[in-house]
């Protein structure tokens, strides 16, 4: 191979995993060391897609030996945390940390993330981190250096810090992804971080008005505020007054550059002039503001129960979802469509060009998986890698009845291998018939599901019955496994009496 040019070497390398490249030909020589060094620039270790053996490989062999060379790395959960604040001191050219959590608020998860945190932050070079929630905000202010000036939390609750005391100054870049905009949240923000120059908010759901205004806190905007970002995702649309009153006003004395983004307008947003009048120092103003007549395409994901569904009348709201990235489908007779509901779904699941996610909601594994071989066409179908069954009062959290698995056919996985061929992530609830065929053993099983879905990389498994000998064989046998790593997540159920007993889902990355 030394032979040939580097243009047809770089070509021959689109066919392998990076992973793979790294561990075979890093560091062999020069030349090849040269052409594989932008391999590792960005590494992204929390993607659907990447195997455990992959990751095995990067964390045993690669890190340690060629981590000088990451610019970029993005890390998930307290396993990950945990090995890699062994390794993070190698990162010396690190420029950006991405630490997502995945227990909200789990406190063996909190520590690791602060340990790792504390190590990485000592890294000369690193520039932005990005975080899922400002955890560990006394440690980011005593430990950052003055290189680390961008701040990015990936989905914050409501940003609600009064505790903190000691601000982060160091932070010229904020971005914020919200859940909940409170009155208080300007002010917390600029609290903690009081040197902001450009500011990015993004509310995700909704937004929470404030009750009285003249309890509302008076906000103290840095001097150094520029430039602002403001984006409205959520569902219930925002007028002109509320937009003006609690944002657009807030920071009209001293803002240059103005980005803003509505996805849920009123009409009124026609007369843009009159939301800025007040401005004194704005120079740049770019906006896109959307005035949608359905709820349907104001968001990547959408709930779709056919039962509450008049074809007849409803077809044109679903006219303009090319944003749609996941669909949850619930089947409540799944046996027999209706040529109407067949039709609206064929028409509707071939008109979703990024659908990617499909949640189904069933009681009957076999019935939903021939109706959606007849639903899905063929290109659909291969860009799908996320699948979800869930038990049809999954999605009904005012239901306390006792919740029953799908019905379970054991030529499952084979016809979601025709179906779904590319998938990365695969979910189903555990049915007796399943615990018949793997009493004890699940790793056969797993052994299948990687034979028939070769992409596969995350499985969980709802054990939904109160059988603690069944959990206890499942584990016993999943930590015999060296080609695995799995977690669990405790869960309640209702029963019959009223009461509640607890069960397991088994998360395995494989």
């Amino acid at each position: 191979m030394e032979s040939l040019p580097d243009e047809l070497l770089l070509i021959i390398f689109q066919y392998f995993n990076r992973f793979d490249l790294l561990d075979s030909f890093g560091n062999l020589n020069q030349r090849f060391q040269r052409i594989l060094e932008p391999y590792l620039y960005e590494i992204d270790l929390t993607r659907e897609d990447l195997s455990y053996q992959h990751f095995v490989t990067f964390y045993q062999y690669i890190a340690p030996i060629q981590g000088h060379y990451l610019r970029a790395l993005k890390l998930s959960g307290e396993h990950q945390f945990r090995l890699f604040q062994s390794l993070i001191h190698l990162f010396i050219n690190l420029e950006s940390l991405t630490l997502k959590s995945i227990v909200f608020f789990g406190s063996q998860e909190y520590a690791q993330l602060e340990n790792l945190l504390t190590q990485a932050l000592q890294i000369q070079y690193l520039s932005t981190l990005s975080l899922s929630r400002l955890d560990a905000p006394e440690t980011i202010a005593s430990f950052a250096s003055s290189n680390l000036t961008s701040l990015i939390l990936l989905n914050e609750h409501n940003f609600d810090y009064p505790h903190i005391q000691q601000p982060i100054s160091t932070i010229k870049y904020f971005s914020l992804n919200l859940r909940q905009f409170q009155s208080t949240t300007f002010s917390s923000v600029f609290k903690i971080l009081p040197n902001l120059e450009e500011f990015k908010l993004s509310i995700l759901n909704y937004y929470h008005k404030s009750t009285n205004q003249h309890h509302r806190p008076n906000v103290q905007v840095p001097k150094t505020l520029n430039k602002l970002y403001l984006e409205f995702k959520h569902e219930e649309p925002l007028n002109g007054e509320v937009l003006k009153e609690e944002f657009l006003d807030v920071f009209k004395d001293q803002i240059r550059s103005l980005t803003l983004i509505v996805y849920n307008a009123t009409i009124e947003y026609s007369n843009l002039h009159n939301l800025l009048n007040d401005f004194t120092s704005l120079v740049t103003f770019q906006y896109d503001i959307r005035s949608l007549d359905s709820n349907f395409t104001s968001s990547s994901a959408l709930d779709l129960n056919l039962n509450h569904i008049n074809f007849c009348k409803n077809y044109s709201s679903f006219n303009n979802c090319t944003i749609l990235k996941a669909l949850n489908l619930t089947f409540h007779d799944q046996s027999t469509l209706s040529p109407d509901e067949h039709y609206f779904l064929t028409e509707f699941l071939g008109s979703l060009p990024k659908l990617d996610t499909l949640t189904v909601f069933t009681d009957d594994t076999k019935a939903v998986i021939q109706q959606l071989k007849s639903l899905v066409s063929k290109k659909s179908s291969r860009k799908m890698t996320q699948f979800y069954i869930e038990d049809l009062r999954q999605n009904d959290p005012k239901d306390h009845c006792p919740r029953h698995p799908p019905i379970y056919d054991t030529t499952l996985i084979y016809e979601l291998s025709q179906l779904f061929p590319n998938l990365n992530t695969l979910t189903f609830p555990c049915h007796t018939k399943f615990i018949s065929e793997y009493p004890t053993t699940l790793t056969i099983f797993l052994k299948q599901l990687q034979n028939h879905l070769p992409k596969l990389t995350h499985f969980t498994l709802k054990l939904m019955y109160r059988d603690r000998d069944t959990y206890d064989n499942y584990i016993k046998n999943l930590d015999e496994c060296s080609w695995l790593y799995h977690t669990t997540t405790r869960c309640l159920y209702p029963d019959y009496n009223g009461s509640w007993y607890e069960a397991h889902d088994l998360h395995i990355w494989l």
